[in-house]
């Protein structure tokens, strides 16, 4: 009983129920801050072990001192005079000691222990290698839906960090060792999986291993019926088994999104992976093969909405690549997204085809909202990432592109594309050598591909190499950039004081019918006033036009830092995609 009353006498009781109050408020507060802020799961865990840990200092430091208002003091003993230890019952309460040790504890921990990175931790990052095919032949568009369908899952769930499989498609036959093959992908987990139909069975056998200690850490099969029920259930389990493996954090919509069962109709499910496969093709004739199976697929099953949004984002790629100009393309890419979001309002890829059909309605605030829905519920979802950084670009919103590029660069590390937009953010926030690094890695990547060389002419002409630029960008004919990839080239030539040959591709620019590119000729050739002039009449601003406009031909457009004109172009630009005036800088210095 002496020990229970001196405990109160010191309000050491007070001071504990205190600490653990502020606390517990400390530990909700960080639940909901330290995610929206970008730090990382360790960030908790830090915070929770030293709150445990400072709860014993706080009690001894309250069982030893007390705060008068002469000072910390020693607690007087059992019995001591007023004089001996100051007037007891004016002395400030102890429990402002544990306030303090809790708020310098908590904040050292978070300082100092964690940091802010958007990058996720390496062992919550996996990649899901192509699935093999055992036994018939015909099972290989079925066992890449499967492939397709575990990606997918995984990608719903904010805390892992899924490889996208463009990338893991390049290790199909790859006979590198699987530490090598995760160290070039950017993964701590890798998953191997056999897949076997035979009959009305099918066989999943999957693998998972720590890529890192090269060491399998579970294998399980799955026999079932062939049902597409039982196939949605065996991606399903294969998903929350990994999600449990790897020690992430499930919230309860991610976990429906992981289990949800898209259809029932195993017919409606073989044609809709005949449609994603020819989709991921990208060609005039694959693409519109692609459009019939989606229609089968929706046919069969009309609330199918992964089969609606398919359809959707066919008939706008086929508007987008030019493949197909007629307008009702357009309308009918708009009624199948409506049906896609009706039947699923969290489907990520129905919100990929929101964001493209805003940006074919040159409305880029538009198609970064639906890019943010879809990244919100598919945060792995390199190709929504990558489609948000280029429309970051349009808008000259430099920071959003580069945050944008260099997450799809992470999902999608052997993506040109990718790497390519990564390259042109860079540029733009001053990280020369990285957006150099990414252009080489574009082109060493896809060599044959014009845009590479396009992208490493570019960042050479950036960087002041205007010999190198002229080597890439010599022969060199980009169709969607109209007349852009001469007039690159026109522009390093005067850099480079090679007007004679500057003035030589003038007469190609002037045929090619380009009037952005004919105007930016007549600015790099020093007719600054005949550029603007141009300029005040061109309508609409097509893709390369505006970022070419906001970028490498800045300097044309200002060539002594400031010219009047140059903002009300820029306005012009602003109004062309959609920016109204006050929604912040677009490319402006």
């Amino acid at each position: 009983m002496k020990l229970f009353e001196e405990l109160k006498r010191r309000k050491v009781f007070r001071a504990g129920i205190a600490y653990l109050t502020l606390s517990w408020l400390l530990v909700q507060i960080g639940e909901t801050l330290l995610p929206a802020y970008g730090f990382t799961d360790a960030a908790m865990r830090v915070l929770v072990a030293v709150l445990a840990v400072g709860l014993v200092l706080t009690l001894v430091l309250v069982w030893i001192f007390e705060w008068t208002p002469q000072g910390v003091r020693k607690t007087a003993p059992t019995g001591a005079t007023v004089q001996d230890a100051g007037d007891l019952s004016r002395r400030a309460p102890n429990t402002v000691i544990a306030v303090i040790v809790v708020i310098a504890a908590a904040i050292a921990a978070v300082l100092t222990f964690s940091t802010v990175d958007d990058a996720l931790p390496p062992d919550h990052s996996i990649a899901v290698l192509p699935f093999v095919t055992l036994g018939q032949s015909t099972a290989d568009v079925f066992t890449d839906g499967i492939h397709v369908g575990v990606i997918t899952r995984l990608s719903n769930v904010a805390d892992l960090s899924v490889i996208s499989r463009t990338s893991v498609l390049a290790y199909r036959d790859s006979r590198l060792s699987l530490p090598d093959m995760a160290a070039e992908l950017g993964a701590a987990w890798v998953l191997n999986a056999d897949v076997q139909q035979a009959g009305d069975e099918v066989l999943v056998s999957v693998r998972l291993a720590d890529a890192d200690a090269d060491r399998q850490i579970w294998a399980q099969d799955y026999r079932r019926m062939l049902t597409a029920t039982n196939v949605f259930e065996i991606q399903a389990e294969i998903a929350n088994r990994i999600i449990e493996e790897v020690n992430v954090r499930l919230t309860a919509s991610e976990q429906d999104r992981v289990e949800r069962l898209p259809t029932g109709n195993l017919e409606a499910y073989r044609l809709y992976q005949h449609g994603r496969a020819l989709l991921e093709q990208r060609t005039d004739s694959a693409m519109r093969n692609a459009l019939a199976y989606f229609e089968q697929a929706v046919e069969l099953d009309p609330e199918y909405a992964p089969a609606w949004a398919g359809l959707a984002n066919t008939l706008i790629l086929l508007a987008a690549y030019q493949h197909d100009s007629n307008p009702a393309l357009v309308t009918r890419a708009e009624r199948a997204t409506d049906r896609a979001l009706e039947q699923d309002p969290e489907l990520a890829d129905a919100w990929v085809a929101m964001g493209l059909l805003n940006y074919l309605r040159r409305n880029s605030p538009g198609a970064i909202d639906a890019l943010n829905r879809a990244i919100q519920y598919r945060p792995s979802d390199a190709n929504a990432h990558s489609q948000r950084a280029f429309q970051y670009a349009l808008i000259g919103d430099w920071a959003s592109a580069y945050a944008s590029a260099s997450r799809a660069v992470r999902l999608n590390p052997l993506s040109s594309e990718a790497l390519a937009n990564l390259s042109g953010a860079s540029l733009e926030v001053g990280r020369e050598e990285e957006g150099l690094e990414a252009a080489r890695r574009a082109a060493e990547l896809a060599p044959g591909w014009p845009n590479t060389r396009f992208t490493m002419g570019v960042a050479l002409l950036r960087t002041g190499d205007y010999e190198g630029a002229i080597e890439w960008l010599e022969d060199l004919t980009i169709p969607w950039t109209g007349a852009g990839a001469e007039t690159l080239l026109l522009q390093a030539f005067v850099q480079a004081g090679r007007e004679d040959e500057a003035h030589a591709l003038l007469p190609k620019i002037q045929s090619s019918g380009d009037s952005y590119a004919l105007a930016a000729s007549r600015a790099a050739l020093g007719e600054l006033d005949a550029g603007y002039d141009i300029l005040f009449g061109l309508e609409p601003w097509g893709d390369f036009q505006t970022i070419a406009f906001q970028t490498q031909h800045r300097s044309l457009w200002q060539p002594r830092g400031d010219d009047p004109r140059y903002q009300k172009v820029l306005q012009r630009v602003r109004d062309s995609w959609g920016v109204s005036r006050g929604d912040g800088d677009l490319g402006s210095e």
